[in-house]
């Protein structure tokens, strides 16, 4: 994950068309053999608006406009829309802008001051599993239970209490690992984990960005001036506009091609009820979870193999160091959707610009990892308006439907750190963020290949792909969870293809990855 690149982990959406366009051929359409899903026609028939425009609440505003360039004396009054008009309570909105605030003045009042943040807003570790998962709940709860009455006999029914992992056609790996972390804390409740697996942040959102949040939206929310109410569904037009001009200039992307959502994550789910459950699909393996289980979900897919680990009617492009981790598409069977992340999750392996150009009609991304939004929840979808269903109608405007249909757009807070993001001092601290996971990865790579593995990824993303030839993925995350009190997450629970691998994941505070690193060595020297 170097500074200078884009964001890490983008999930790239092929139609099986053409490569993305470039800033030369922006002007061509791109037709492809991706069917249009047929439930979306029917939309044209809608109750209020039978014209079908892209956001619905463009149709009054439409005729509100067209009203008042044929009476431009009207004083129209808005009864319309279903939204509020007052703003939001100070008592509600000082508490969204008040520490921000208070650090404000006093760094005005004591410019020298070096200020220690030990407030709530600087936290960084996630809150423990073994308090907040549920199935860890559960088996705190059992442990308290057999305290009091050693001699019962419990017999368990629930799930926190099965002994083989649960496969992909349940759940996925992390609710496994958290179960087994719970039960490593019940059998050794002085142990001091430093979690490794989940691919969370865990370094405050630089003041940069923060203070844009706090002090202008939350703040100016109290007041009749600054209350924003609904906004557009596709998003701000200035953030917008500074997606495209910062990743997309070059290529012709306009702030019309541009989505923005709560996260990568959700924006996948709306492709999904975009393209509907009749077409066929094709995924890395190893990948994150996601993109399959919401294939599942909407019913592209056949049943769960469980022989081979695969679903049904999916075609599992393997991703390995053999092949540098990029298929070869001209063995890969046609399939309308190609799901591609780069740099890849779990495998931190990064596509090269000509490997992408060959795929690329889709971009998801978001904010999550680079800025430290996990929580904040923001990101982006590019939809060229060039490219076109089978039938020759617009894929962004089913799009957009879908996105008025089922979102009514990010928070304005989120949208506002989206753009102090994307300033020139917010570039440069997240930068510097970057900087320091880049170095946690280095550390642990290091690490693991100072011990004789062969270790990838590592380089443009904050994951470090293990390999333990001939063991059980789950084998090794036990032994590394039982010996070294350190969690990973093993690499079957990104598909087949992840077996004989686990994911290190490089977010944490320094002070706990070098004392990982030194468990890992002790561990496996």
């Amino acid at each position: 994950m170097t500074s200078h690149r884009r964001p890490a982990g983008r999930v790239s959406v092929d139609m099986r068309c053409v490569s993305r366009p470039t800033a030369v051929d922006m002007c061509t359409t791109k037709t492809n053999n991706v069917p249009r899903y047929a439930n979306m026609s029917k939309l044209q028939a809608g109750y209020l608006f039978p014209e079908y425009q892209f956001l619905t609440v463009k149709q009054i505003a439409r005729r509100r406009t067209d009203h008042l360039l044929k009476h431009p004396d009207a004083k129209i009054i808005s009864l319309g829309i279903g939204d509020t008009s007052e703003p939001i309570p100070d008592a509600i909105t000082n508490a969204m802008a008040e520490i921000a605030r208070r650090r404000a003045d006093h760094l005005l009042k004591h410019p020298d001051a070096k200020i220690i943040s030990l407030g709530i807003g600087d936290t960084s570790e996630p809150i423990p599993d073994a308090i907040t998962n549920a199935m860890a709940e559960i088996a705190r709860r059992r442990a308290d239970h057999l305290l009091k009455h050693p001699d019962a006999k419990i017999i368990s029914l629930g799930i926190g209490d099965t002994s083989e992992p649960i496969t992909d056609a349940i759940t996925n790996a992390m609710a496994e690992i958290a179960r087994r972390r719970a039960d490593h804390l019940l059998k050794h409740p002085d142990a001091k984990i430093i979690s490794l697996g989940i691919g969370d942040t865990s370094e405050p959102i630089p003041d940069a960005i923060t203070n844009a949040m706090a002090e202008r939206p939350a703040h100016a929310l109290s007041t009749i001036d600054g209350y924003n109410s609904y906004g557009v569904e596709q998003g701000e037009k200035k953030l917008r506009a500074a997606i495209a001009a910062t990743y997309y200039a070059d290529l012709g992307i306009e702030d019309s091609d541009i989505f923005v959502s709560d996260g990568a994550k959700c924006n996948i789910s709306r492709l999904q009820v975009l393209f509907g459950s009749n077409v066929t699909i094709s995924v890395q393996d190893p990948a994150y979870h996601a993109y399959v289980d919401s294939s599942v979900s909407t019913g592209q897919t056949g049943l769960y193999q469980q022989d081979v680990q695969k679903y049904g009617n999916v075609e599992y492009m393997r991703c390995s160091p053999e092949n540098g981790f990029f298929p070869d598409l001209s063995t890969v069977p046609r399939t309308d959707i190609i799901f591609f992340c780069s740099p890849n999750n779990p495998t931190g392996a990064a596509a090269s610009r000509d490997q992408l150009t060959r795929l690329v009609a889709i971009e998801t991304a978001s904010f999550s990892k680079y800025a430290g939004f996990t929580g904040v929840r923001l990101g982006w979808t590019v939809v060229p308006k060039e490219l076109l269903f089978s039938d020759g109608h617009q894929v962004a405007k089913d799009f957009n439907r879908i996105v008025c249909t089922c979102f009514n757009g990010a928070s304005n807070i989120a949208e506002a750190g989206g753009l102090a993001c994307l300033s020139p001092e917010g570039l440069k601290a997240m930068h510097g963020v970057v900087g320091f996971y880049k170095e946690n990865t280095e550390i642990i790579a290091e690490t693991f290949t100072s011990l004789g593995f062969n270790v990838y990824g590592a380089k443009n993303a904050p994951y470090v792909w293990v390999h333990f030839p001939g063991r059980s993925s789950w084998d090794v995350f036990a032994e590394i969870l039982e010996k070294a009190d350190v969690v990973t997450t093993p690499g079957s629970g990104f598909g087949p293809g992840g077996e004989g691998f686990v994911r290190v994941s490089a977010f944490g505070h320094r002070e706990n990855i070098i004392e990982a690193a030194r468990r890992l060595k002790q561990l496996y020297r």
